[in-house]
């Protein structure tokens, strides 16, 4: 009786270890945001300006960017992507040239923060991405939204991010 009880709970582990697994892979992805009390109301997007960071050393933000370009495209939202420069000094001026040819709706701004956390023989390394929302050439923040891009492809989060977008009346 007490080896078909600890056949049991075997099974029983080895279910409950299986179905941890997938909730984790399924779970939900956490990007919290805020939304500005002092912009404007939400208007629709139909043109995007993705203004990436120098490089994408922390995060892959152009992967993030082409997903997110595809998540837009059904709803007829066009997005152009650019890349700040290393020693950007003035946002405004770098993105000129685009913006004069594009004329966007709004602006998103990618920023990453990243490094890691040594403990005994152990690191862990974490990437947080920021991402900032205006409307048109404003320079007053619409939104913005965080997540922790620890552990996961960044462009999982496109979708996550429409999905926030879509609830929050910009598309």
């Amino acid at each position: 009786m007490s080896g078909a009880v600890a056949l049991g709970r075997r099974a029983l582990l080895a279910l409950t270890g299986i179905t941890l697994a997938e909730a984790v892979r399924a779970a939900p992805a956490d990007l919290s945001y805020s939304l500005s009390k002092t912009a404007p109301p939400p208007r629709r997007i139909e043109r995007l300006l993705v203004w990436l960071p120098p490089d994408d050393k922390a995060v892959d933000s152009a992967g993030f960017a082409t997903a997110l370009s595809t998540a837009l495209a059904s709803y007829g939202t066009v997005v152009q992507i650019g890349r700040a420069k290393p020693l950007e000094l003035d946002r405004a001026t770098d993105q000129a040239p685009l913006a004069a040819s594009f004329k966007p709706t709004h602006r998103l701004e990618i920023g990453t923060s990243s490094g890691s956390i040594s403990s005994g023989l152990s690191r862990r390394e974490w990437a947080v991405v920021k991402l900032v929302l205006y409307q048109g050439e404003a320079k007053t923040v619409s939104a913005l939204f965080t997540f922790s891009a620890a552990g996961r492809q960044i462009s999982e989060m496109a979708g996550v991010l429409v999905g926030k977008l879509k609830l929050e009346h910009y598309l």
